[in-house]
C-alpha cells in the first residue's frame, strides 16, 4: 500500500465531449469512462483501482511512449517511438457525441512493412458489469449502459509506398447495445481536423490575461466546457472517490453540478468570451428554484435531474483508500450559499452581456430567492464543505447571502420596484449585522462559524472578496495575515500550499487561487507569488485536480476538478485588469464596495508585473 502511495502519478489526460468523459494515460491506457453518461457506471476504472478496475490498453509491437500533448482544445496526441518506426496517437471524442476515437497512424522506414497493433478491453470487477467479444469487437454491459469498442484485438498495419499506414478504434457508449453502436457509426466519417477546427473557433482568441498565463487559461477553458454537459450542467470534476489524502477516507462522487461551483465556473466562461455555455447553466439552474424561491438542493446531475442515493462500491483507491462513494448525500443537505450565488452569477451574465430582454427575463426567479433569502438567511446550514456532523452558521454563507441580497435589491432598484429593494436591504443589514460573531478575539481572525469547533478557514475571505467588509478593515486584513502564516505559526499554508481549513490533510488547491486573489485584491504584490504557486500546481498537460501535495508534487482528488479550473481563470482575469475584471465586477453586482474603482487600479498595477 505504502508502495502505491509514494510512486510517481501518471499524468492522465482528460477528454470529453460534454456527454462521455474518460482519462488516459501516458501509456495509452484509458483508465477511467462510466456509462452511459459521466455519472453511470464505471465501467473502465483503473485509475482509481489498478486491481479491480477496468481498462483499455493499446500497445504498438516493439515501441514505447516517448511524449504526449493536447494538439488543440481536448484532442490527445500521444507520440511513440521504436526501432525504424514512429507512431503517433490520437484521441479525441467528437463534440456531444457519445464515442471516443484513437487513431494510430504509423510512419517507418522502407524495409519496415507490417506493424502490429494490439487492444485489450478489460471491464471493472463490479456486479452486473460483463464483457464479451463478438465479431465486432468487445461489449461490455452495466446496469446503467452499454460500452461498445468497435474493432479487432490484433491489427496489422500495412506500411505501404508512401511508408505510412493507419488504424482506427472507436469506443462508443449508448444506453443499450443498439444505440452505443449506433453511435460508433455516427464517429466514424468525425475527422481530427474537424475536431481541432471546432476547438479553434471555440477558444477565446485573446484573453485579456498576464502572457505568460495564457496557456494554462486555455486549458482551463477547454476543461470547464469539457465539464459541461450538453443540458446545461457543469459537472464539479469527471470522477468519483478518487481519494484526497493517501489513505484517507474522504473519497465523495464530483459527477454533479452544484449550484456554487457552476455559477462560478459560468462566471468564469462569461468573462471568457463563452456567452452561450454560460447561459445554458443559468436556464438549467432557474428551473431548480422551487416555488417558495428555495433551490431544494445544492447540486444535480448534469442533466438537470436529482441526484442518485449515495451507495458504497466494493473498490478501492490505489493505495486502498475505502470506502468508494458513488451518489453524494451533500445532495440534500442545506447549504445556504446556492441562492445567493446563483443571484450574483445571473446579476453577472445579465451586465456582462448587457442584455435587457434576460433582465426581465431572470427577475422572477431572483425575485423568488431573495424573498427565500430574507427569511432564511440565518437558518443553519451544513456550509460550503458539507460538513454532516453538524449544522452551524458559516461566514461563507452569510458573505454570500448579504452579497446576493444586495444584488437582488440593486436589480429591484433598476426595474422600479422599490418596496422589494428595501426588504432585501434591510435583510442585508440584519445579515451584515451577524458577521460579528464570526470575529475571534482569542485568534485575532474570523473563523469559519459560530460552532465551538470553528477555526481558520479559508473559506472567510469570501467577506472581503465579496465586499461584506472593506478591504481596509483591520480584521479583515488581520485574517489576511492570520490565514497567510504558516500552519505552525498558527496558519493555514503548508510547504507552500494552503489548506482549507485548520487541521486539513492537504493543501486546497482552491485556497490557494483564494488567498492569492484576496493579497492581489488588497494590493498586495505577495498575492502574485501565492497565485504563481497555484498555477505551478497543474500537471505537464495543465490539468488541476482538488489537492495538491507540495512537497511531492503529486496531486490527490477528484479531477479535473472544475472549480479549480474556474478560480484559476478568475485569477488571471483579476490579474490581467481587462474588461469584465471578476473580483471587481462581483464587487460592483453586490453593491457593497464603495472604492472599487481604486481597488480595480491597485490590482491593474500589480497585474503589470506580470505581463
Amino acid at each position: 500500500m505504502k508502495g502505491a502511495q509514494s510512486e510517481p502519478e501518471p499524468d492522465w489526460a482528460f477528454l470529453s465531449s460534454g456527454r462521455l468523459m474518460a482519462l488516459v494515460g501516458p501509456d495509452l491506457t484509458v483508465g477511467w469512462l462510466c456509462v452511459p453518461e459521466p455519472d453511470g457506471t464505471p465501467v473502465l476504472a483503473a485509475f482509481l483501482d489498478p486491481v479491480r478496475g477496468g481498462r483499455l490498453t493499446t500497445a504498438v509491437e516493439g515501441c514505447v511512449p516517448s511524449g504526449r500533448a493536447y494538439v488543440g482544445g481536448l484532442v490527445l496526441a500521444t507520440t511513440l517511438a521504436g526501432e525504424g518506426v514512429a507512431v503517433e496517437v490520437t484521441d479525441w471524442m467528437p463534440w456531444g457525441g457519445l464515442a471516443l476515437i484513437r487513431e494510430v497512424r504509423v510512419r517507418a522506414r522502407p524495409e519496415v512493412r507490417w506493424v502490429t497493433v494490439d487492444h485489450a478491453v478489460v471491464p471493472t470487477r463490479l456486479e452486473g458489469v460483463h464483457g464479451r467479444r463478438d465479431r465486432e469487437g468487445w461489449v461490455v454491459s452495466s446496469p446503467t449502459g452499454v460500452l461498445v469498442v468497435a474493432g479487432p484485438a490484433r491489427t496489422r498495419v500495412r506500411v505501404g509506398p508512401t511508408g505510412e499506414g493507419h488504424v482506427r478504434l472507436i469506443v462508443a457508449v449508448g444506453a443499450n447495445l443498439a444505440q452505443a453502436r449506433a453511435h460508433a457509426r455516427a464517429a466514424r466519417g468525425v475527422t481530427r481536423t474537424a475536431e481541432l477546427a471546432r476547438w479553434e473557433r471555440w477558444h477565446h482568441p485573446n484573453p485579456p490575461v498576464p502572457r505568460r498565463w495564457r496557456g494554462g487559461f486555455r486549458r482551463s477553458e477547454a476543461v470547464l466546457r469539457g465539464l459541461t454537459h450538453p443540458a446545461g450542467g457543469i459537472l464539479a470534476a469527471a470522477t468519483a472517490s478518487f481519494p484526497a489524502t493517501p489513505g484517507g477516507a474522504d473519497n465523495w462522487d464530483y459527477r454533479f453540478t452544484w449550484v456554487r461551483d457552476g455559477t462560478l465556473s459560468a462566471l468564469a466562461l462569461d468573462l471568457s468570451g463563452h456567452r452561450q455555455e454560460a447561459l445554458a447553466f443559468y436556464r438549467l439552474a432557474v428551473t431548480w428554484i422551487g416555488p417558495d424561491g428555495h433551490i431544494p438542493r445544492p447540486l444535480f446531475r448534469g442533466n438537470g435531474q436529482p441526484p442518485p442515493p449515495e451507495a458504497i462500491l466494493p473498490l478501492a483507491g490505489p493505495g486502498g483508500e475505502v470506502p468508494v462513494r458513488v451518489g453524494n448525500e451533500a445532495g440534500f443537505q442545506l447549504q445556504i450559499d446556492s441562492e445567493g450565488t446563483l443571484i450574483l452569477g445571473l446579476r453577472a451574465h445579465v451586465l456582462h452581456w448587457r442584455d435587457r430582454d434576460l433582465h426581465r427575463e431572470f427577475w422572477g426567479p431572483v425575485r423568488a430567492m431573495a424573498d427565500w433569502l430574507a427569511l432564511h438567511g440565518e437558518d443553519p446550514e451544513s456550509g460550503v464543505w458539507e460538513f454532516r456532523e453538524y449544522t452551524a452558521h458559516w461566514a461563507y454563507g452569510q458573505a454570500v447571502t448579504i452579497a446576493g441580497l444586495a444584488a437582488a435589491a440593486r436589480w429591484a432598484l433598476s426595474l422600479g420596484e422599490r418596496a422589494a429593494a428595501a426588504r432585501w436591504r434591510a435583510a442585508a443589514h440584519r445579515a451584515r449585522e451577524r458577521v460579528d460573531r464570526f470575529w475571534s478575539e482569542e485568534r485575532g481572525a474570523f473563523v469559519a462559524s459560530d460552532h465551538e469547533a470553528a477555526g481558520l478557514d479559508i473559506s472567510v475571505l469570501a467577506l472581503g472578496l465579496l465586499g461584506v467588509v472593506a478591504p481596509d478593515d483591520p480584521r479583515y486584513r488581520a485574517t489576511l495575515r492570520r490565514v497567510g502564516l504558516s500552519e505552525a505559526e498558527g496558519g493555514l499554508v503548508r510547504a507552500g500550499g494552503v489548506l482549507r481549513y485548520e487541521g486539513a490533510a492537504m493543501p486546497f488547491t482552491l485556497a490557494t487561487f483564494l488567498l492569492g486573489m484576496a493579497r492581489v485584491g488588497i494590493g498586495e504584490r505577495a498575492g502574485l507569488r501565492v497565485l504563481e504557486r497555484a498555477l505551478r500546481s497543474a500537471t505537464p498537460l495543465g490539468l488541476i485536480a482538488e489537492h495538491h501535495d507540495p512537497c511531492t508534487g503529486r496531486q490527490w482528488g477528484n479531477r479535473p476538478q472544475g472549480f479549480s479550473h474556474a478560480m484559476g481563470m478568475l485569477a488571471a482575469l483579476m490579474v490581467g485588469g481587462g474588461p469584465g475584471t471578476s473580483s471587481r465586477r462581483w464587487r460592483d453586482h453586490a453593491a457593497t464596495v464603495a472604492d472599487a474603482g481604486r481597488r480595480r487600479g491597485v490590482a491593474g498595477r500589480v497585474g503589470d508585473e506580470v505581463r
